[in-house]
């Protein structure tokens, strides 16, 4: 029987009745929903039409390990992540932080990985498709259109990290204080006694990007410090650090800038290095970098001020909320909960 995306059965659309439609055998079809190989890439794309058209899904009741519990709960969240991978450091400490809230509560962790280009609800994992999961935590590279496909699964989520409002909307999220934060960092840079500070950054094209250099500029103003476009330094893309952009800046005797502010710590490290390799070759005074971490061991070579943030608190408080959402109904309006980092100043050398 097919059901609706609320998961309440609506009418006996069947497997046949694709079939049907789409000219196929059931087959064929089990091939498709099951992403199995040897159908030609447009019997593919006509058969998850017709399933979209008529709203179908494969019947949970006989799927394997589905609504198993006598509450109908299937005791799984899924972690989802967009264009990133699980590997990437970045998100280690938010899978700890979800394993810890999730065995806390007696459910399975399940993830899933998508690629961004996913456009109907057939192209997602089965895990999620088909309603394998009681909720879902969700991070990475996200989008408006994606996270309306994800809203089309009708499965209580949760935004981990910081987006736009036309990607939270609606929605809950857990993000890090990033304005409050970068009011912080400038403030103990100025209380350093630095009064020209850059900003580098990979690239513009993120929200939180655009964020973090409103919020610089704010900061500075309240700090008296001065604004200058000349100081603000952009990257050729994520992922692609700050080495070509500033070393020709480093090769001068008297630079621009007495601090750097950049968020990304990958990418400081990599500035860090510029810094050290100036004072070494001109023996001028060090540059200070103000930048985030999720890891206070993390060090730099050179003297810096750290944002230090725990990527795993924001994720087991990601988890509780959704845990709370799905056993009592939606508890309060959606919207985002913002963590506070704690601000670093370590020694001369960091």
């Amino acid at each position: 029987m097919g059901a609706n995306m609320s998961g309440n059965q609506v009418k006996n659309i069947t497997m046949y009745d694709v079939a049907k439609k789409a000219g196929v055998s059931k087959a064929t079809i089990s091939k498709v929903l099951n992403k199995k190989p040897g159908v030609s890439a447009g019997t593919r794309v006509r058969i998850l039409k017709v399933c979209e058209d008529l709203d179908y899904r494969l019947n949970a009741n006989i799927q394997d390990f589905i609504r198993n519990s006598v509450s109908g709960m299937t005791m799984n969240l899924a972690f989802v992540l967009v264009d990133m991978d699980f590997a990437d450091p970045g998100y280690s400490r938010l899978i700890d932080g979800i394993t810890k809230g999730t065995e806390e509560n007696n459910y399975h962790l399940v993830f899933a990985r998508l690629t961004g280009k996913e456009r109907l609800i057939f192209d997602l994992p089965p895990i999620l498709r088909d309603h394998r999961v009681d909720g879902i935590l969700i991070s990475g590279v996200l989008s408006a259109e994606h996270m309306e496909l994800i809203r089309k699964l009708n499965i209580p989520f949760i935004i981990l990290g910081n987006y736009s409002p036309e990607i939270t909307r609606d929605s809950y999220a857990m993000e890090v204080d990033i304005a409050g934060s970068i009011h912080m960092l400038i403030g103990r840079l100025a209380e350093a006694g630095c009064r020209r500070v850059a900003f580098f950054d990979e690239t513009m094209t993120s929200y939180l990007s655009k964020m973090a250099l409103v919020s610089f500029k704010e900061a500075l103003a309240a700090n008296g410090m001065e604004y200058s476009d000349n100081r603000v330094f952009i990257g050729e893309g994520r992922l692609k650090g700050a080495f070509n952009q500033l070393k020709p800046i480093f090769e001068q005797k008297n630079l621009p800038f007495d601090a750097v502010c950049c968020l990304d710590y990958r990418t400081a490290n990599g500035i860090s290095h510029l810094i050290w390799g100036h004072k070494t070759h001109f023996g001028t005074s060090e540059v200070t970098l103000a930048t985030s971490r999720s890891y206070a061991y993390y060090k730099l070579p050179i003297r810096a001020i750290y944002m230090d943030y725990d990527s795993r608190e924001i994720a087991y408080q990601g988890v509780n909320l959704l845990l709370s959402n799905i056993r009592h109904g939606q508890m309060g309006r959606p919207g985002r909960t913002l963590i506070s980092p704690i601000i670093e100043t370590p020694g001369p050398t960091g």
